[in-house]
């Protein structure tokens, strides 16, 4: 090797937000689910770094960190429907009206994306 670049951050990028319920109240028994926008969903290995799941929080907020830089969609599910999740059928469904984001390289989005949780 003639030739070696190495690049440090102590920035990963992410993005977090808030659920409500129907109410306009703070959703505390949401699963969030974030996925790339690019439909490679299957052989995605083990532990997959570009397709997550999180509950939220008692106030409803919600966070991924160490997310690649790409194109995610994102969606708010009740526990019942968000059981099989991982599944490409199911993610085909939620890309419909999931919310688009975009993570860039070592850069955090400060801004709180508030979605409502998808129930059916």
């Amino acid at each position: 090797v003639t030739t070696l670049l190495l690049t440090f951050t102590d920035r990963m990028p992410g993005f977090g937000g808030s659920v409500r319920d129907s109410q306009g109240r703070p959703d505390a028994d949401a699963t969030v689910i974030v996925f790339p926008t690019d439909g490679v969903w299957i052989d995605r290995g083990p532990m997959p770094r570009r397709l997550r799941s999180v509950r939220t929080s008692r106030t409803g907020d919600f966070a991924f960190a160490a997310l690649p830089p790409g194109e995610y969609f994102v969606g708010a599910l009740t526990d019942g429907i968000a059981v099989n999740w991982q599944e490409p059928g199911f993610l085909q469904r939620l890309a419909r009206t999931a919310t688009r984001v975009t993570v860039r390289d070592a850069q955090v989005s400060a801004q709180l994306t508030t979605m409502e949780r998808i129930e059916r």
